[in-house]
């Protein structure tokens, strides 16, 4: 079956494996007209689909992809004729058809909306989780990073507080020393200074001591000298 508007230039489309059954070009110089009057309420079934259609839905069917000739030959020659009790117990107003049709259409198309909305809608739910959950994970690492930060300040001054407390307490046990020892420097100059009356005392004492005893023993030899003379026989004097 061809495309539409090509009637004239190739008067019969082949069927091929990948073209759908429709209405074909018609073979002969002469085509029926479309039916009008009572005869347009009339359904055939289309051999494509095995659907009953009327003459109307059957040209809105096709006639986007065929020639309005080709349709009505695939009308009148592909297309059966609905036996007249099954059309009658089938057949149903062409107005509640069309309005089962919108409704149907419009129940699809709100269906495709609500899910694409629904889809939309998960998409953003998913986006937003993600963000606040980079915002969280952010938040907590800046936490963290504050934390180390200070602990290491405060490890820093803690230190620093230690070695100043004993640099000071060195200080000052260098400054004790020292101060220390210029007090036992004083102390050993001041000591013979408060020695010296007790040495002085103590020397006039011995001094003194000494003389009287060797003052003592001196004026007794003299005074035994002095008395040896005397005690001598007469004739020892006279013969000295």
């Amino acid at each position: 079956m061809g495309k539409k508007g090509s009637a004239t230039q190739n008067p019969q489309t082949p069927r091929g494996p990948e073209t759908p059954r429709g209405p074909q070009t018609p073979r002969g110089p002469q085509t029926p007209r479309t039916p009008r009057g009572p005869w347009a309420k009339e359904q055939r079934i289309d051999p494509t689909d095995g659907h009953r259609l009327t003459w109307e839905e059957l040209n809105q069917k096709y006639f986007m992809q065929y020639h309005h000739v080709q349709i009505r030959h695939y009308w009148y020659n592909e297309c059966r004729p609905v036996p007249k009790a099954a059309a009658k117990a089938s057949v149903k107003p062409q107005g509640e058809a069309a309005a089962k049709a919108k409704a149907d259409l419009e129940a699809a198309v709100k269906a495709k909306i609500e899910q694409h909305a629904a889809a939309k809608a998960q998409a953003e739910q998913e986006v937003a989780a993600k963000a606040n959950a980079a915002e969280e994970a952010e938040a907590k690492a800046k936490v963290v990073v504050a934390a180390a930060n200070a602990k290491a300040k405060a490890e820093v001054a803690t230190t620093k507080a230690h070695t100043e407390m004993e640099a000071a307490a060195k200080t000052a046990e260098i400054s004790a020393s020292k101060e220390k020892a210029e007090a036992a420097s004083a102390e050993e100059v001041k000591a013979p200074e408060a020695l010296r009356p007790s040495f002085m005392v103590w020397l006039a004492d011995f001094v003194s001591h000494f003389c009287n005893r060797s003052c003592g023993r001196a004026r007794a030899k003299q005074d035994k000298a002095g008395e040896g003379p005397l005690r001598q026989h007469p004739e020892q004097i006279v013969g000295a």
